[in-house]
């Protein structure tokens, strides 16, 4: 028996736009779903369709046993911040190599717009 939970990735199927404040911060047509076990879905969002001017990289960082290690970053607009509101794996493990090159946000940081 395998120890690594149920992981599912898809593509979303839909446009997203992630907004922090009023601040549009990611808009994509290319986002994908990922499914781990019982949590909620995951939207990874590609990093060309995620405006950087938004985040900066935080010393932070943790480890999946089943996606590898993620590193996060701050959000910031209009003159507020997130700390940690993001996280990429950009090396993650080979399983869930799709996730590579995508951000994901927190969703009680943002506010998130599908269809």
């Amino acid at each position: 028996m395998s120890n690594s939970p149920y992981i599912r990735i898809d593509p979303l199927g839909r446009p997203i736009t992630v907004k922090f404040r009023d601040a549009v911060v990611a808009s994509s047509e290319n986002a994908l779903s990922l499914k781990e076990g019982d949590y909620p879905a995951v939207v990874y969002i590609p990093r060309d369709d995620v405006y950087f001017e938004h985040l900066t990289r935080v010393d932070t960082t943790s480890h999946c046993p089943h996606k590898g290690d993620a590193v996060y970053f701050r959000l910031s607009a209009a003159g507020e911040a997130a700390n940690e509101a993001a996280w990429s794996y950009e090396t993650p493990k080979a399983e869930v190599g799709q996730i590579a090159g995508h951000v994901a946000f927190y969703p009680d940081h943002v506010t998130v717009e599908q269809g």
